[in-house]
């Protein structure tokens, strides 16, 4: 073998060596969620001790939050745009206007299950808010699950609760069923319980920390519908409507 030869391969072998430590460290071990819920459809959720990322599969748009600031960035990168939100006054973006925080003022937990891998609380609740159903007004009422042994902070427990519309209670939001909230005075008095929020699976992952970094070149928006709604948004939304029909029947499309 030439010196030439060594020399190159030398070369080769240092660079691959030099290589390894910075792609392992751009990788880190995430918590991977698939959910699906009557107000934002698919969503999957890419989970760290000090990042999130939300990924809406119905609109395409995307959600981070990182430590310390917690500052929240919602994204499109289609349209290469951002909406940024400090995390006390950050809502949920809705696709659907979907709320269903029952201001839990009654808590009884009622049992344990095992879903999606997560030991879970069955909680049932009675809340503080209160809909008008034809002329009377019921408390908000349903069942709760929330893993127990998620390692998930609070924050990020709290910030997939409100973009769910359900209550935040500092733990991962697993399941949630309740009596549908209606504005319609002709609403049935004794409607069935219906699923709001389920978790489809659970598992970790690697994932390169780039996710969790607000793409460079997108502009700030001062609305965060500008980031949300395209001309594609009402055929978006149908496509998840038809994701929601084995769980809600068609009937109860929203």
């Amino acid at each position: 073998m030439s010196c030439t030869v060594a020399k190159f391969l030398g070369l080769c072998v240092l660079a691959f060596c030099a290589a390894i430590p910075t792609a392992c460290a751009k990788a880190v071990n995430a918590l991977v969620l698939e959910q699906l819920s009557k107000s934002q459809g698919k969503t999957t959720a890419y989970i760290t001790p000090d990042a999130v990322r939300i990924v809406n599969q119905a609109i395409g748009y995307v959600i981070i939050a990182k430590a310390p600031a917690w500052t929240v960035f919602t994204i499109n990168d289609k349209k290469k745009n951002y909406f940024v939100s400090e995390y006390s006054n950050w809502k949920p973006p809705a696709i659907l206007g979907v709320d269903y925080c029952t201001g839990g003022a009654h808590w009884t937990k009622v049992g344990s299950e095992r879903i999606a891998g997560f030991n879970v609380d069955k909680c049932e609740v009675e809340g503080a808010k209160r809909d008008k159903v034809g002329n009377e007004e019921i408390p908000r009422s349903g069942v709760y699950w929330m893993a127990n042994d998620a390692a998930v902070p609070a924050r990020i427990a709290d910030l997939l609760a409100l973009y769910f519309g359900v209550d935040c209670l500092h733990k991962l939001p697993v399941r949630f069923k309740a009596i549908p909230v209606s504005f319609d005075e002709s609403m049935d008095r004794h409607p069935q319980v219906m699923m709001f929020l389920d978790t489809l699976s659970a598992h970790k992952a690697p994932v390169d920390t780039a996710v969790f970094e607000l793409p460079k070149g997108h502009k700030r928006v001062v609305l965060d519908a500008d980031v949300r709604m395209s001309r594609k948004t009402p055929k978006l939304l149908n496509n998840m409507l038809k994701d929601l029909d084995p769980i809600y029947g068609r009937g109860g499309r929203p």
